[in-house]
């Protein structure tokens, strides 16, 4: 079963990288067209002209449509066994660090603390950048967050601004 829901999203996938090169190759032919339109003095050019933009235009709505449509159907298909065992995995997790967390504020011993922040996935680094700035990278749950290290004066004149 998750062979199959995997070809079908890879499928759908497929379709949708494809609708959308259209779409962007449809735009810009179709800005072409209005360019062209733009310029031209002829009434047969410009009744020409408006018409292959009216069908252009169409055709581009009813690709951007069916994208629109496939884009659904892919969020739907994203549900799949796997992705469920996944998402119940997480809830774990969370239920782990609550977990946790209650003990530490139950004992307040440093092993509880120290197995909060392995359950958190709690990583600092310290690095320094090519400009020379000092940065603290801090990875908690499984995101990144990037931050500037400040001196104890750069801290104190921004709490005082």
């Amino acid at each position: 079963m998750q062979e199959e829901d995997r070809e079908k999203y890879d499928r759908t996938r497929g379709q949708i990288v494809y609708l959308e090169e259209e779409i962007a190759e449809g735009e810009k032919t179709l800005a072409t067209l209005v360019d062209q339109r733009t310029r031209t003095e002829s009434p047969t050019v410009v009744k020409i002209l408006d018409e292959r933009i009216e069908t252009m235009g169409k055709a581009v709505d009813g690709l951007k449509r069916r994208a629109s449509a496939l884009h659904a159907e892919e969020d739907i298909e994203s549900f799949s066994t796997e992705a469920i065992t996944a998402i119940a995995h997480e809830v774990e997790e969370v239920r782990n660090m609550y977990e946790a967390l209650h003990a530490i504020n139950r004992e307040a011993d440093f092993e509880a603390k120290q197995a909060l922040i392995g359950l958190l996935d709690l990583t600092a680094t310290v690095r320094r950048d090519e400009l020379g700035k000092v940065w603290v990278d801090i990875v908690y749950l499984r995101k990144h967050y990037p931050r500037p290290l400040l001196s104890q004066k750069a801290i104190a004149q921004r709490r005082s601004a």
